[in-house]
């Protein structure tokens, strides 16, 4: 759907509907009754209409109900007069209108309310004045926010009488809203935007490209709210307000995304939040936790808060009508959207939730014989209050027990359980190896700050697992800790030492990690060996995936911070999710705490990857980021990318590979040098390529690794046209896992090899997938010089792991994120981002699309 006119985005229906207002029909004029929740639109569907009629011959005369209003004017004519007056021009030689607007105001008081035969002159001369309105052209009266006016609907029926069509706005629920939608003749439903067009929106809002990591923010934070145009536009405006949007590289991005998103300040809902007072207050932060609020707990919360249970009920029912709670889960209170917790934690303070917490722990304790789920309710209070609660050793077993009942995936629960169980735990060596049991498994649930506040507290203990845990913490975080810089390195590679390595840009091998963080692994064993592709993405800056083997299928990586956005940002390079990995770019480049050397590395593979989509300035913009780096190997690879590598540029290559022949970086060599051999490949220098051929031996002999031994090969097999040599160098690319760098390599095989079809076909389908329209050309170039067409991909294929393909057969299924959560033992937030990446990879929106969807694919050849 095309954007229409002053940037109005949907309602094309709606207006469609509410433009038969002005349809000649015989009888009194019709009522449209346009209705809306608060924030759907109603006043800016109001404006689109009166801008479509006066670009007819169509007057429409728009009132907001919003303005001042005598408190006896029942009526609202007050407001009709002014409105008429402001917009006198458009009456302008309309016979005695000034004598029929004087004859109104002069009946407008307190006294023509007082009688019927007072009501009925009003009204009639109301109905006068816009008899004389317009003349031959159609006169509309807009009426917004029709239901702030005490009784509109005596002055509606007079307009109607006089032959003049209204159309009124009003929000459903209220009694005069009830009255108005019984007297309409029709009543336009203003519902949610679709999601495409609250993208729409938002990047109307944002003013330019919307950063894909700050759309899905704002769809998470929002939920149901999503599709609501006032809760979306002023939740963008809060935003930039505190400074929290900032443009890079042609998109808006989200600053510190780790920080929740709050609603406007004056948002509706939280002004009905208020309307409750403190224990409306206090049931919201509560239902804002974690698993929302025990519905049975009611009762205990309003007598550690020396309120009434029945009061608490009460109110708690009026929130749920109100739309700030809900019942999603039975038995259990939560808010509706994110975002509304987020702004009632911050205006109340989290000290006051595990203030909360804490008193009905303490209530209880005491008078826990008297309730029929205490068990449960108070090892929940105990855990959420933390160390607010003074220890009581008593209290160990019953929150050991209660574990049993959580979920298995509810990591952060499990967590919060366990970290009660070692603060009510009496010092020893039951408190110690509760401690270390509490350090693994913060360590391995991505919650960096949550083990940082345990090593640092008075209580930290000393050894090998706190030693890798605040290393831990110093990776995920970029910046250097002082635990891990005082233990640990004594011998060898010790975690301060891999996490310093890492910070200054220097190498990390897979063996470094694995001495260095093995001890946090949940369930210690033989750790498997690497493969090419954990090597290749330690010697980029990529230490995840090392981390994922050494720590195993429990390890967890935190939302967000520098080890993570760059996580994906090579991931989303080498996996062709290049959307993902633009955003992620975009993140390491905002984020303060990035370190340098991975800034750096962030910002080349951004460019590469612009460059090959075409986007030249995009590509410009990266590399400019970079200049500081741009003798380095990898900033010489990207800056000889899509361009194309002419005779020059690989004698400029060389010398830069020779120059820096003792540098350590092993990433930024090999994919220069594998560029500099497919460049001299396609130019059919033979020279060239024996002469980099023995420069790969020797990064070979002095790297020693796979992904070296993979250059040196493919040197090798083109140096020497050596056709089987070629295909295994196609199969060494594949095992590494780098799409692009695979694509690359069949192109430049394909052009050698005496069968290329299916080299050349699945490089194209490749570019294709990653968006790369300039290796699409040069592919689409060599296919027709071999004489093949090239295949329109209808339907892309896609590769899906074995929990994709699980999801989405739930998703056909009907089941939701909760259940599919439970079925494969993971979080929901985990669920989440497989839809998301799902989403991505087939080209939909939403789980209908998901669902229906043909995941096979199939290519259609075209041409002669």
């Amino acid at each position: 759907m095309a954007r229409q006119g002053n940037g109005f985005v949907g309602r094309r229906a709606e207006l469609t509907t509410l433009a038969a207002v002005t349809a000649d029909i015989s009888g009194p004029a019709p009522l449209f009754v346009l209705s809306g929740d608060r924030g759907a639109g109603k006043s800016a569907t109001l404006s689109q209409l009166g801008r479509r009629m006066r670009e007819g011959n169509t007057i429409a005369l728009g009132v907001p109900c919003k303005g001042p209003l005598p408190p006896w004017d029942r009526y609202g004519v007050t407001l009709l007069v002014a409105a008429i007056r402001s917009g006198f021009e458009s009456f302008a030689g309309r016979p005695r209108l000034s004598e029929a607007v004087d004859a109104v105001v002069r009946q407008c008081r307190e006294e023509a309310y007082s009688s019927p035969w007072a009501r009925y002159r009003l009204l009639n001369a109301v109905g006068a004045l816009f008899a004389r309105l317009g003349g031959t052209r159609r006169v509309v009266l807009l009426l917004d926010d029709a239901d702030r006016l005490a009784e509109p609907e005596a002055v509606l029926t007079a307009l109607q009488r006089f032959g003049r069509p209204v159309v009124a706005a009003c929000t459903p629920g209220g009694p005069v809203a009830g009255r108005l939608t019984a007297l309409a003749d029709t009543v336009v439903e203003l519902g949610p935007l679709t999601g495409e067009e609250s993208e729409r929106l938002l990047r109307k809002a944002a003013g330019a490209q919307v950063d894909i990591a700050l759309r899905e923010a704002v769809r998470s934070a929002l939920g149901p709210h999503w599709g609501n145009p006032g809760t979306l536009l002023s939740t963008v405006a809060d935003l930039r307000r505190r400074g929290r949007l900032a443009p890079v590289c042609g998109a808006v991005c989200l600053r510190e995304p780790d920080r929740a998103i709050a609603l406007a300040p004056d948002h509706h809902l939280l002004a009905t939040v208020s309307t409750f007072g403190a224990a409306g207050r206090d049931l919201v932060l509560l239902a804002a936790g974690r698993g929302g609020l025990d519905i049975d707990g009611l009762p205990v919360l309003a007598m550690a808060t020396g309120g009434s249970p029945t009061g608490f009920t009460r109110r708690a029912d009026s929130l749920v009508h109100a739309g700030v709670l809900h019942t999603r889960t039975p038995g259990r209170l939560t808010c509706t959207c994110p975002a509304l917790a987020a702004s009632v934690v911050e205006q109340a303070g989290a000290d006051r939730v595990t203030w909360l917490h804490r008193m009905i722990a303490r209530q209880l304790l005491d008078t826990h014989s008297r309730y029929s789920r205490p068990i449960s309710i108070l090892a929940e209070h105990v855990a959420a209050a933390g160390q607010a609660l003074s220890p009581r050793p008593e209290l160990v077993g019953l929150l050991r027990d209660d574990e049993v009942r959580l979920q298995p995936f509810d990591r952060q629960k499990l967590i919060a359980h366990r970290y009660a169980s070692w603060w009510h735990t009496e010092p020893g060596p039951e408190r110690d190896r509760t401690e270390g049991e509490l350090v693994r498994l913060l360590a391995c649930s991505g919650d960096p700050r949550g083990l940082a506040g345990l090593l640092l507290g008075q209580h930290a203990g000393s050894g090998e697992t706190h030693a890798a845990g605040a290393a831990l913490v110093s990776l995920c975080e970029g910046t250097p800790d002082s635990a891990a810089s005082s233990a640990g390195d004594d011998v060898g590679r010790g975690p301060a030492s891999v996490v310093n390595s890492w910070l200054c840009g220097d190498p990390v091998v897979f063996d470094d990690v694995r001495m260095a963080f093995g001890p946090l692994a949940l369930q210690p064993g033989d750790v498997p060996g690497s493969d090419v592709g954990v090597e290749a993405a330690c010697a980029s800056g990529d230490l995840v995936p090392a981390l994922e083997l050494v720590l195993g299928a429990d390890f967890r990586l935190p939302a967000h911070g520098p080890l993570t956005a760059y996580h994906r940002v090579y991931a989303g390079y080498t996996d062709g999710e290049w959307d993902e990995a633009l955003s992620a770019a975009r993140e390491v480049e905002l984020d303060p705490a990035s370190p340098e050397p991975l800034r750096t590395r962030a910002r080349l593979l951004a460019a590469e990857m612009c460059g090959w989509r075409g986007d030249e300035r995009g590509a410009a913009a990266w590399l400019d980021k970079a200049k500081k780096e741009a003798a380095s190997p990898l900033a010489v690879w990207a800056a000889l990318g899509p361009g194309g590598v002419t005779s020059e540029d690989a004698e400029a290559g060389w010398h830069n590979l020779r120059a820096g022949a003792d540098l350590p970086d092993e990433a930024g060599v090999l994919r220069l040098l594998t560029r500099l051999l497919l460049s001299a490949a396609e130019r059919r220098e033979a020279l060239w390529s024996r002469r980099l051929r023995t420069e790969a031996d020797a990064r070979h002999q002095r790297f020693g690794t796979a992904w070296s031994a993979e250059v040196a090969a493919l040197a090798h097999a083109l140096a020497e046209g050596d056709r089987s040599g070629l295909r295994a160098a196609v199969e060494r690319a594949r095992s590494r896992g780098d799409r692009f760098g695979l694509a690359a390599v069949c192109l430049a095989v394909g052009r050698i090899v005496e069968e290329p079809e299916g080299l050349l076909t699945e490089a194209y389908g490749i570019a294709q997938d990653l968006g790369a329209s300039k290796l699409t050309a040069a592919i689409r170039l060599v296919m027709a010089e071999r004489g093949m067409t090239a295949p329109v991909v209808r339907v892309r294929s896609l590769e899906l792991s074995e929990i994709e393909v699980r999801i989405v057969g739930f998703i056909r299924q009907g089941r939701t994120n909760r259940q599919i959560a439970g079925s494969l033992q993971m979080s929901e937030k985990t669920v989440e981002k497989y839809l998301t990446r799902l989403y991505s990879k087939v080209g939909c929106r939403n789980r209908y699309g998901l669902a229906t969807s043909d995941l096979d694919g199939w290519t259609e050849q075209v041409g002669a």
